[in-house]
């Protein structure tokens, strides 16, 4: 795995772009792709609160030090990424995979330098918000002592991976089902696979 600073680099070269065998997805602007992104994870977010206000226990989590909450913020957002490598082909421990920061847009991602199915596409997406933000959630209505941080940590969950479910049926809808899924920044592009 490597670590990279910078935009999203590309996994599909000119020539295989050119050869006609790849179909680009519809996506929306950078731009707008933030802002439906910072819309889902507050409503995400939301829903963890509503859930957890109507299901969950009637105290709130005691604030013992101000460090808790970005010492959760920080695990979500990591913890997020690891989950998005793991799903990468050889869970992310590949010279092919990398873990990026583009500064100019905010923005924190993972990559991989090649085609992936789309059942491994839909995998990574799928993955941190099942592992940050049910589990958690779940376990906050079941467990009452530490209830309100595993809500809290859910609802940053939420927030910062609200979009992704969401990208999962959006990429379900539009590729086939035995295509493989590749990128050129942050345009995905998909094709069938050559037998």
């Amino acid at each position: 795995m490597k670590f990279r600073l910078g935009p999203i680099p590309n996994s599909l070269s000119d020539t295989e772009l050119a050869s006609g065998a790849w179909t680009p997805l519809w996506q929306p602007p950078f731009w707008a792709f933030q802002l439906i992104a910072l819309l889902a994870g507050a409503l995400g977010a939301s829903v963890v609160l509503c859930v957890w206000v109507v299901f969950g226990p009637s105290f709130p989590p005691e604030l013992s030090g101000d460090w808790y909450l970005g010492a959760i913020c920080a695990a979500v957002l990591v913890g997020g990424m690891a989950l998005q490598l793991i799903a990468h082909p050889g869970y992310g421990l590949t010279a092919q995979s990398a873990l990026g920061l583009w500064p100019s847009r905010l923005t924190l991602y993972t990559y991989f330098d090649g085609a992936v199915s789309k059942a491994r596409l839909l995998l990574s997406l799928l993955l941190p918000a099942a592992v940050l933000v049910v589990l958690p959630l779940g376990a906050s209505l079941l467990h009452t002592r530490f209830s309100g941080w595993l809500a809290f940590f859910a609802g940053v969950g939420a927030f910062a991976f609200g979009l992704w479910p969401m990208m999962a049926v959006y990429a379900a809808i539009q590729v086939p089902a035995q295509a493989q899924v590749a990128a050129r920044g942050l345009q995905l592009f998909w094709r069938r696979p050559i037998n």
